[in-house]
């Protein structure tokens, strides 16, 4: 966890219920160079399969209803996405 905390990047953390992700989480921003901002906890359950794209991936102003400003997502803050991030959206439940 040590190495991936003091990399200026963005984790994924996988796993069947209970298995303690938002603690490996939480651990991994505590040992972190951005321990000091806020850490924010999102339960991917429970988001619609479009609504986690649009965060993950992003989307332009008038995309869909509700759409009101464009938004970036994961996709645009990192360099490179894992090929198979599309497919975890679909198997998250």
């Amino acid at each position: 966890m040590k190495s991936v905390a003091t990399a200026y990047w963005t984790v994924l953390i996988e796993g069947e219920t209970g298995t303690g992700k938002e603690l490996a989480a939480r651990a991994i921003h505590s040992l972190g160079n951005r321990k000091d901002k806020p850490f924010i906890a999102v339960n991917c359950a429970g988001l619609t399969d479009s609504l986690l794209t649009s965060q993950l991936f992003g989307h332009a102003r008038g995309a869909f209803t509700g759409a009101i400003s464009a938004h970036k997502g994961f996709r645009e803050n990192v360099r490179k996405v894992p090929s198979d991030i599309p497919a975890f959206t679909n198997r998250r439940r």
